[in-house]
């Protein structure tokens, strides 16, 4: 018996979509295609924009065939779409849906590779994704680093006057505390004397400073 014969070939094909490392290393071997695996994350630099947008605009601006089969079943062609991190399309509009984000991808791959190639030719050199990316990162930290800057002035302000306000509170307190024992004693015919007096020269000037200047100058009187 050939043991070669009983050996099971890998699968060529995912049954989810797409080729299998075998499939695509047999394409390798036979037609000296150099097939990678499709760009299933987020298209964040020029060359998986460039790969993604030329897949989508390829297998679904003008589908070779349908989406589904007659008994309701996804196609191969359809199935692509997962490889790259799509979802399989059940309708022609959902493909179109596909061609223009591919559409949309590539006009940005453009757009980034025209932007690098004006940057080159000035001298600067293109800034690469570490570049951009850390760029970006002290963009956001001196955002947040802004943010708490102001959230502490503002408590900082907000102690001040709360302060302030309380202090002024307590004294007009303590003021209005002492005028109204001095009234109510009056009221009440048992004013003391101002040799039995028990209000000290120094709150009872406190007191006066308060007082409208024509209140001050009949108490002085």
């Amino acid at each position: 018996m050939n043991s070669r014969a009983t050996k099971s070939k890998a699968p060529i094909r995912n049954p989810r979509g797409g080729l299998t490392a075998a499939g695509r290393a047999m394409y390798a071997r036979k037609e000296g295609a150099h097939l990678r695996p499709g760009v299933k994350g987020p298209a964040d630099t020029p060359e998986k924009m460039r790969r993604k947008g030329s897949f989508l605009r390829r297998h679904h601006a003008n589908p070779r065939g349908p989406m589904r089969d007659a008994n309701g079943n996804p196609t191969r062609l359809a199935l692509a779409a997962h490889a790259w991190g799509e979802p399989v399309p059940k309708t022609m509009a959902a493909a179109s849906a596909l061609a223009a984000k591919g559409t949309r991808l590539l006009e940005r791959y453009r757009a980034v590779s025209a932007g690098d190639g004006a940057a080159r030719a000035s001298g600067k050199g293109a800034p690469t994704q570490k570049t951009r990316a850390r760029k970006a990162a002290a963009e956001n930290s001196a955002h947040r680093a802004g943010k708490k800057t102001e959230a502490r002035k503002s408590v900082k302000k907000t102690t001040t006057r709360k302060t302030t306000a309380e202090k002024g509170a307590h004294a007009a307190s303590a003021k209005n505390s002492l005028v109204a024992n001095i009234n109510r004693r009056r009221k009440a015919g048992i004013s003391r004397s101002k040799s039995n007096s028990t209000v000290s020269e120094d709150a009872y000037a406190n007191m006066r400073a308060g007082w409208p200047k024509g209140s001050r100058k009949r108490n002085a009187g």
